[in-house]
């Protein structure tokens, strides 16, 4: 995010995902929680969707979105959790109503490829920068 000039304490994540394991509504041992609590500390907005979780289940200072068309403005999406709901999105209308095109595939299942036709700037885990 700061490669594309915003600032952490303007910043806004949406992530994919809350639950430890896809098309699981279970948020134990999530590593959704401590990338949240890593981001906030720094100052940056954290908002998540994930259509298996109910929601009370989300620590405090996490913003939650019932309906992914609700997600707009944010400045980078990073998928966590692989849910089919997670990977067949609108990709090109997500991308309409983001603030910055930026998107970090946590689970490296993404076609990044084709993401990147469209408009997005991909990142992933394994990806050479």
């Amino acid at each position: 995010m700061w490669a594309s000039g915003v600032a952490a304490n303007d910043a806004r994540v949406l992530l994919l995902g809350w639950s430890y394991k896809a098309e699981v509504g279970d948020p134990r041992e999530t590593p959704a929680e401590p990338l949240a609590e890593t981001l906030m500390a720094k100052g940056i907005k954290v908002t998540t969707w994930d259509p298996h979780i109910d929601f009370g289940k989300y620590p405090d200072g996490v913003e939650v979105i019932r309906q992914i068309n609700e997600a707009e403005g944010f400045d980078i999406v990073v998928l966590v959790t692989a849910h089919r709901a997670c990977l067949e999105l609108n990709w090109e209308q997500l991308l309409v109503n983001m603030r910055t095109p930026l998107l970090y595939d946590g689970r490296r299942v993404l076609d990044l490829e084709a993401l990147e036709q469209l408009g997005w700037q991909t990142y992933a885990v394994g990806k050479p920068v």
